[in-house]
């Protein structure tokens, strides 16, 4: 049954005092997923109402996390990090699961920054740092063995409070990098100083996830990551072929392109797809590292496999930089060899422990 709202009367007009109160508004909007707040603000009257619950899931976020919130927002701005994780997802798809921790990427070089303010605010290490240093680089600036993109990972606890956070250092300028390599599209969203972000909002929406395949997949993530989602009721898909035909016989056009349902397709943080909305005044300053990317996926053949692993590209106006976790993120082997590998295979290894939460 479709819901219907009497917009004068939900804005509080025409009623002779007796409109809609800011509580009644929250109790309408705090279930609503960022694509349906999108499309509640799309009416102009609401807007502002919109964005103050938005405001207000943030403040929440960080007052679970015994932060204040106007302090954490400049920290934000003032390094150049973001919140993901399970925080960033409840703030997209509220009630889901109540985040266990708090997690802060930052970009190189920002990692003391951040720290520094945690441990202003009565945070204190729960040991020392994992740190990276593996990272090769091959020709054309293309950058392998990048453990999912972390350079360092700080875990943290609250003094006083049960409070958890991981502090996670790119190991590139951009914070987002990480996101990029986690297993499925499901939390591929981030919260900075302005904005809340969903990189695939009509997956997200329907609780679905694509999962970011790898040739090393059981080596890149912890292997009870995808369990978590999957008993949450979320679907994951592993192979996006299962739900559209990627080619048809007159056309070599991916047909899912435009929905951002499809692994094989290259995206942009400002593409169509993309979905933020602002829950500040305060507009978001366009960047100069522009950053494109594309899942991986397994293609099936008649007589191989073709793994194509997950590559992200980060340009400024004077540099370009290319990451993968292979030298060579395409690869295809012969089904024999495939089979081997697939048995050979133990699980998890410690790039999913020094690389995520």
């Amino acid at each position: 049954m479709p819901l219907v709202v009497d917009l004068q009367r939900f804005q509080g007009e025409g009623t002779g005092g007796l409109g809609t109160s800011v509580d009644a508004h929250d109790a309408f909007l705090r279930s609503l997923s960022l694509r349906d707040l999108k499309k509640v603000s799309s009416l102009t009257p609401l807007a502002p109402i919109v964005q103050r619950h938005l405001h207000d899931r943030v403040e929440s976020m960080w007052k679970a996390f015994h932060l204040p919130s106007s302090p954490s927002l400049g920290m934000l701005k003032d390094t150049g990090s973001i919140v993901s994780g399970s925080a960033a997802l409840d703030l997209i798809l509220p009630g889901l699961r109540t985040p266990r921790d708090l997690n802060l990427y930052c970009p190189e070089g920002a990692a003391s920054a951040v720290l520094s303010y945690l441990f202003s605010h009565k945070f204190i290490l729960q040991g020392p740092p994992l740190v990276w240093n593996s990272m090769k680089e091959g020709r054309s600036n293309n950058c392998f063995n990048i453990n999912n993109g972390v350079k360092s990972l700080h875990r943290l606890k609250h003094l006083e409070e049960s409070a958890l956070i991981t502090v996670v250092e790119s190991v590139s300028l951009s914070p987002i990098l990480p996101i990029l390599f986690f297993h499925t599209t499901f939390t591929m969203n981030y919260c900075d100083d302005k904005e809340i972000t969903c990189l695939y909002p009509n997956l997200t929406a329907c609780s679905v996830g694509l999962n970011n395949r790898s040739e090393d997949y059981d080596r890149l993530h912890k292997t009870e990551a995808t369990q978590k989602w999957e008993q949450l009721g979320i679907e994951l898909v592993w192979n996006c072929d299962s739900k559209h035909r990627h080619y048809s016989e007159n056309t070599t056009a991916l047909p899912f392109a435009a929905t951002g349902k499809c692994q094989r397709q290259i995206r942009t943080l400002d593409d169509a797809i993309t979905l933020r909305m602002g829950f500040t005044e305060e507009k978001r300053i366009s960047s100069d590292l522009k950053i494109t990317w594309s899942l991986g996926y397994t293609d099936w053949m008649t007589n191989k496999v073709e793994y194509v692993d997950t590559h992200v590209s980060i340009t400024t106006p004077t540099t370009g930089t290319k990451y993968s976790t292979l030298r060579h993120h395409r690869r295809a082997l012969d089904w024999k060899t495939h089979r081997e590998n697939d048995i050979e295979s133990d699980g998890e290894t410690s790039v999913a422990r020094t690389s995520f939460p």
